[in-house]
């Protein structure tokens, strides 16, 4: 099985397997590829961007939302992957399109990752600040009370 980028129409291999486990048990195979892409949601559907593509800036058809979604995507890939400063970096270009809470807390958790709690703690207060019931920044600001 193989994913197309969108963008340069080059074929992206999947090579690996992953073992995921629902929340009652069950487990289930899901195919991956080692080469880091994702799909991202644009006001033409969504499509899929290979890590060539987008560190080679090819986006330059996009709306700053649209954007925003790209690098938040990948921000969750690098972070996925342990890149946790290449993905705080992709968090910050996406919180640059548009301030979205889920960026925000993302960011918080790169800097939890960094040992720089309270840098962690701000972000997640300004996710919650954006919007109340952000889930995942009031959890994480709970653990720390």
């Amino acid at each position: 099985m193989s994913e197309i980028c969108d963008l340069c129409r080059r074929e992206i291999q999947e090579n690996q397997q992953e073992v995921w486990t629902t929340d009652v048990g069950e487990k289930f195979v899901i195919p991956c590829s080692d080469e880091l892409w994702i799909e991202a949601t644009t006001i033409n559907g969504d499509i899929v961007i290979c890590l060539d593509c987008y560190r080679n800036k090819s986006l330059e058809s996009f709306s700053s939302v649209e954007l925003a979604e790209i690098h938040y995507e990948f921000g969750l890939e690098f972070f996925g992957k342990g890149k946790i400063q290449t993905a705080k970096n992709c968090f910050e270009t996406a919180l640059a399109y548009k301030v979205e809470p889920r960026s925000l807390a993302a960011l918080g958790n790169c800097f939890e990752k960094l040992d720089d709690l309270g840098e962690a703690k701000h972000f997640w207060s300004r996710a919650l600040a954006v919007d109340p019931v952000c889930l995942e920044a009031r959890l994480n600001l709970e653990r720390f009370r």
